[in-house]
């Protein structure tokens, strides 16, 4: 799931929340929601353990998918 499906979710963290749980500003997660954005893998590994899987890591950042397969 992209971040835009995960933020349209009605159980999902809001943007805000996401950026704090990760370190990082609501600018970043604007830059982060863009169709093709590839993550950083750590941000993107900690998306995933944050959202309980909703967010795969894999599917947000190359490198964590490349490690992956």
């Amino acid at each position: 799931m992209t971040l835009t499906e995960y933020l349209k979710k009605s159980d999902s963290l809001t943007a805000s929340q996401l950026a704090s749980s990760l370190g990082v500003s609501a600018g970043r997660i604007t830059q982060l929601k863009a169709d093709g954005a590839d993550w950083p893998a750590h941000l993107a590994m900690d998306a995933e353990k944050l959202t309980e899987g909703a967010l795969d890591a894999a599917k947000l950042s190359s490198a964590v998918k490349r490690a992956r397969e």
